[in-house]
């Protein structure tokens, strides 16, 4: 789906959320606000363009700001053993009930709340 004008307010407000969870540094935050509204899509001047993309290109400004290619691996790595950490608990609980399948799709909506 292309870009709509609601894609550019959630694009700005991830880009946004990314950038503080790796500096607390107000001045970094803005310079780089600052980068991503020379973006031609998160100013409406390009709507030819998926949201996708665009948050792509927000993404390798974000990292070309810190210098890493991957800014969030350790956060991401934090994440995945949390998850591990937990994978026996979830499958056990699962199996327990009479409707596994009712308690998988439960778990999903919960992890997107």
């Amino acid at each position: 789906m292309l870009l709509k004008p609601d894609c550019i307010l959630c694009n700005y407000k991830a880009a946004l959320s990314a950038i503080r969870r790796l500096t607390s540094d107000e001045t970094v935050v803005r310079g780089l606000f600052s980068d991503l509204l020379q973006i031609p899509a998160l100013r409406g001047e390009e709507w030819n363009v998926m949201s996708p993309e665009v948050f792509e290109v927000a993404c390798m400004k974000i990292s070309a700001a810190f210098g890493d290619g991957d800014p969030f691996k350790s956060l991401k790595e934090r994440q995945n053993r949390k998850a591990l950490d937990i994978q026996p608990w979830l499958v056990r609980l699962v199996h327990q009930r009479p409707e596994p399948w009712l308690n998988v799709q439960c778990f999903l909506v919960l992890s997107f709340l």
